[in-house]
């Protein structure tokens, strides 16, 4: 809850997340893939699910964050003249 209010995505741990995505998706695949083993399907079901709410989370505050500090990600395929005369690759004609 002190993300929702502070709107600070550190205190999320990405890794983490990340890693019991990873966990809940095995297990689930075994559960199902071991002829539907109900006791292993529903508690990694669960995790799967608060696991994608938690990325989601992340993500929305993290995208929320850059914009506030104005850390916005230039397309790098699109180079100006001017980004060349940074660059000092302006030549001379």
């Amino acid at each position: 809850m002190d993300m929702f209010k502070s709107g600070d995505y550190n205190i999320l741990p990405i890794h983490i997340t990340i890693i019991g995505l990873f966990c809940s998706t095995s297990w689930l695949l075994y559960g199902i893939l071991n002829g539907q083993d109900w006791n292993i399907i529903v508690p990694n079901l669960l995790g799967e699910i608060f696991g994608i709410i938690t990325m989601m989370c992340w993500i929305f505050f993290y995208n929320k964050a850059r914009k506030e500090k104005g850390d916005v990600v230039k397309n790098q395929d699109t180079e100006t003249a001017e980004d060349h005369e940074y660059k000092g690759l302006k030549s001379d004609n």
